[in-house]
């Protein structure tokens, strides 16, 4: 049809074959070249990467709670850098907004919108284009280093910690009591608890319990064993 806008390939993938299959039917009845994927993550990017490399300025839509990472950081990335617009579908908090637009999202749209919506997003990012509005994009950016930032002051709270009191902590991580941790170390108890008291106090809480949790939050792992 003449004027008419070119179609793009585009490429949805969900954890769900209903949830794939619904964008791509809404996409299809807009004129485009849909293929929809799901299945295990484990081979999944491999197969959306595949069809990226055989057509580049595919636009790819996924579905952000694909595998363990909640706002679908594993797939961002290695998709942009293949030459894909990625287009995420979802909902999200702004954290996980600011991560996606830092790893080259082109556009990030509510779970729920007018299809006339999502076909104008895949069309625009298929020319290069930009949904996040300039604005937007700095505030995210600004929310993300600032984020960045305070996990950084989280990380180096750890590196004050002595062996010794590495090695308590981590076995605080596993569920070892201090009584046992005498026993393992052969040392007293007191000389145990007087380690966790000096954990807590240099980690900045008051607890083993959010010790215990701040380690697993930011993935310290002991440097000595």
């Amino acid at each position: 049809m003449p004027g008419a806008q070119p179609s793009p390939p585009v490429v949805v993938v969900a954890r769900r074959p209903v949830e794939a299959d619904g964008l791509s039917l809404l996409l299809a009845r807009a004129g485009m070249d849909v293929t929809a994927l799901s299945g295990p993550e484990a081979c999944l990017l491999e197969t959306v990467g595949a069809v990226v490399a055989c057509r580049p300025g595919t636009v790819v839509v996924i579905d952000p709670e694909l595998g363990e990472d909640p706002d679908g950081a594993g797939w961002i990335r290695p998709l942009v850098r293949l030459g894909a617009h990625v287009v995420v579908v979802g909902h999200h908090d702004d954290l996980a907004r600011a991560r996606m637009v830092a790893d080259g999202a082109a556009a990030i749209l509510d779970r729920v919108l007018p299809p006339c919506e999502l076909e104008h997003a895949v069309r625009r990012s298929a020319r290069g284009g930009h949904l996040v509005p300039p604005g937007e994009r700095r505030r995210l950016h600004a929310l993300l280093a600032r984020h960045l930032s305070r996990e950084e002051g989280l990380r180096e709270r750890f590196s004050r910690l002595t062996p010794q009191e590495q090695a308590v902590l981590a076995a605080m991580m596993q569920g070892v009591r201090p009584q046992a941790i005498a026993v393992a170390r052969q040392v007293s108890v007191t000389t145990v608890r007087a380690h966790i008291r000096s954990v807590l106090r240099k980690l900045e809480v008051s607890s083993q319990l959010q010790a215990v949790s701040l380690a697993r939050r930011t993935g310290w792992k002991p440097l000595h064993h």
